[in-house]
């Protein structure tokens, strides 16, 4: 990469981006993790809460989690709302210092009040991110990320009509509101979006499945390739994108993030990733003739052989007994199946388990059930 902070930030972790023949580039370890270890810890470019019509909770501004009644406000713009004082003086520090009473929160509650609630976290992450990439003194860490969204592909020549007329409605309202954010034009505004729209990322609940905030973290874009069967994953922390390695991971291996829920069935998966990242996936569960990907083959199987539902299947979870038998009957196959203590062992376990049911018992309908 022609950054020397990028460079130097990538070295540091322990990194190094080389150029591939088939993904442009990707990120190999030159030193070994373990499972646990983080492999990089970043402070996004912008990140906001969800709130309003976009998520029914208000959530603090730091870390995201639910507000409670009595909340701190920060005492000089009055808008940025916490769940505690130490979340508050945390993001002074480390954020909200250089962005108070710059981020005018009001402004933009009114021009989202013209969009769909669909469209107002797109509107919201690019007056946010326009915003943060006009400050003037800013720590190390941003200028990293600013370097690293001018790098970022907009893909606009790829992206669906009906997306880009969406992206212009949002663009818009953008230059009627916040006109003085450096747009120069409703097709500047709509690349902006293009860009962020295939990039961001979304901050869940620790404990649950609910989505809690919006991060732009162009650098950990720019760095990791998706994988459906990836040896890392992030959390957000304290502000902080951590990201963490899930398996060991050997000097030369590729780091991977999944862009998107690696259960799925393949042609879903498929789908949706040519759909909006605008790739084919070509790691080891989408091609080859491994025991994992063989395995997700036969998960992706259609409902049952005949158009009938699988037998076993778990239709309703308020009533145990109809789970019960199905559960425990997958659940001695596999345990009979996958002794090996090994991941190669495991994966072979499971496609001897898996493909020895008959595709009537062991659908991918019956497969999420029982998740």
């Amino acid at each position: 990469m022609d950054s020397k902070e990028i460079n130097a930030l990538v070295a540091e972790n322990g990194l190094r981006v080389e150029l591939d023949s088939v993904k442009g580039k990707r990120t190999v370890a030159v030193r070994e993790f373990k499972r646990g270890d983080t492999i990089l810890s970043i402070r996004p470019l912008y990140e906001f809460p969800a709130r309003g019509n976009e998520e029914s909770e208000s959530r603090c501004a730091h870390c995201f989690a639910r507000l409670p009644k009595r909340r701190p406000r920060c005492s000089q713009c009055r808008q940025t709302q916490y769940c505690s004082i130490n979340c508050q003086t945390t993001h002074w520090t480390s954020r909200h210092y250089f962005e108070c009473m710059k981020m005018d929160e009001r402004a933009v509650d009114a021009a989202c009040m013209e969009l769909k609630p669909e469209f107002r976290p797109s509107l919201r992450m690019c007056v946010g991110v326009m915003r943060t990439m006009s400050f003037q003194t800013v720590p190390a860490w941003l200028r990293v990320q600013r370097e690293a969204w001018h790098m970022l592909v907009t893909h606009r020549d790829k992206h669906p009509q009906f997306v880009l007329t969406q992206y212009e409605e949002i663009a818009r309202v953008i230059n009627t509101h916040h006109s003085d954010i450096g747009l120069d034009s409703t097709s500047d505004a709509i690349d902006v979006l293009c860009r962020s729209g295939c990039n961001n990322f979304a901050a869940y609940e620790p404990n649950g499945p609910r989505m809690s905030g919006y991060l732009c973290s162009p650098l950990v874009s720019l760095l990791l390739n998706h994988s459906c069967l990836p040896n890392a994953a992030f959390v957000y922390m304290g502000g902080m994108q951590i990201v963490r390695a899930l398996d060991d991971i050997q000097i030369g291996d590729e780091i991977t993030l999944a862009y998107m829920d690696g259960l799925q069935p393949r042609d879903v998966r498929q789908k949706q990733l040519s759909a909006v990242y605008f790739f084919d996936c070509t790691c080891n569960k989408c091609c080859g003739e491994s025991a994992r990907a063989q395995v997700d083959v036969l998960m992706s199987r259609a409902l049952g052989v005949d158009g009938q539902m699988p037998e076993y299947l778990p239709t309703d979870y308020v009533q145990p007994p109809a789970i019960e038998p199905w559960v425990l009957r997958v659940i001695d196959m596999l345990l009979a199946h996958c002794q090996d203590g090994t991941r190669d062992g495991f994966d072979q376990g499971l496609l001897d388990c898996v493909g020895s049911l008959p595709p009537r018992n062991f659908s991918f309908a019956a497969y999420t059930h029982w998740l």
